[in-house]
């Protein structure tokens, strides 16, 4: 099982919990959780989370949504 967890200037907030694969399909299913930050930078790459197979692929796709004050991340329970 696993976490996704929203980390916003150090406070740190579970979205949601279960497999990688719920995981994924909750971001799909909710793109606003992410979609915002394009109005913070413009030239943001969004994840592509229709490659996903394994955490790391996850990880490495949430690493470009990362604005250091405010970041998604999935944890291990």
């Amino acid at each position: 099982m696993l976490r996704l967890v929203e980390k916003n200037h150090g406070e740190e907030k579970v979205l949601m919990k279960g497999y990688l694969d719920e995981i994924v399909q909750y971001l799909k299913d909710n793109d606003k959780i992410y979609t915002w930050i394009l109005d913070e930078d413009k030239g943001m790459e969004l994840p592509n989370l229709d490659e996903i197979k394994t955490l790391r692929d996850l990880e490495a796709e949430l690493e470009k949504i990362d604005l250091n004050w405010w970041a998604l991340e999935v944890k291990e329970m």
